[in-house]
């Protein structure tokens, strides 16, 4: 699979999978590779879930190959904003102070289609501008 894959469109992605010219392992395994290489620069991930999108790209692979398509992001890797609560994975809303919050449920069912490539997008805690102190006084 060549880099150029990891920039085309949704719908070329999904016309990719379904030719099976790429397949979500490869692509997720790639996309993977890709965010870690530039993170250190953009500071766009907060945490990574490679673990858990390898599992999910390969089930994903599996009930393609067999036939089975759930929709147009089925096997198309993709991440969750660190605002969306997700069970049992650091889930920071953007704030130092939920650094090691993990949560015992999700807000919503986020791998319905797609392979979870990196859930909590986000700045890291060092670039968050911190709360400004209580305001005294009256109003």
């Amino acid at each position: 699979m060549t880099e150029g894959a990891l920039y085309k469109s949704v719908a070329e992605l999904n016309r990719m999978l379904r030719a099976k010219h790429v397949s979500p392992v490869e692509l997720t395994r790639e996309y993977i590779k890709r965010a870690e290489r530039l993170d250190p620069q953009l500071f766009a991930v907060v945490t990574f879930t490679e673990e858990l999108a390898m599992s999910q790209a390969r089930a994903a692979e599996a009930e393609i190959m067999k036939g089975k398509i759930r929709g147009r992001l089925h096997g198309i890797p993709w991440g969750a904003k660190d605002l969306l609560a997700t069970k049992g994975i650091p889930t920071q809303w953007g704030c130092p102070a939920y650094q090691e919050q993990v949560l015992a449920g999700s807000a919503a069912r986020l791998d319905v289609h797609g392979t979870r490539c990196g859930p909590a997008v986000g700045p890291p805690p060092d670039r968050v501008p911190q709360p400004l102190p209580a305001r005294l006084g009256s109003v």
